[in-house]
């Protein structure tokens, strides 16, 4: 069950989005199994690359026009696909440790 969706708007670069993936990969199973994430492409010039065999629930979708100053936009689609109860928006150089996602999946949370 998707507890959390953690929701990230990305443009044109991979180096950090690469990072992202040894973390978000690197993470206690049993937590990983708890969490998805929404990463949308928000009409990169070169478009985002994951491995096809990447072991976590990852959604990815690419916002084909380039729009600019678009992140809020895609920050939104990010959130309406989530499936998570609960979600979070972020950056795609911000990074959860997993003791704070153990936190926060460990709050009380009010509907």
């Amino acid at each position: 069950m998707i507890e959390l969706s953690l929701v990230y708007p990305y443009y044109n670069n991979q180096a950090c989005l690469d990072r992202q993936l040894l973390r978000w990969t690197g993470l206690p199973q049993e937590l990983a199994q708890r969490i998805e994430y929404v990463l949308v492409d928000d009409g990169s010039p070169e478009p985002a690359q994951v491995p096809s065999n990447c072991p976590i629930n990852l959604t990815l979708v690419r916002v084909k026009e380039d729009i600019p100053w678009n992140q809020h936009g895609a920050r939104n689609l990010g959130l309406k696909l989530a499936e998570g109860d609960w979600a979070i928006a972020s950056d795609i150089d911000h990074f959860f440790p997993a003791e704070g996602l153990i936190h926060v999946l460990s709050m009380a949370k009010d509907p």
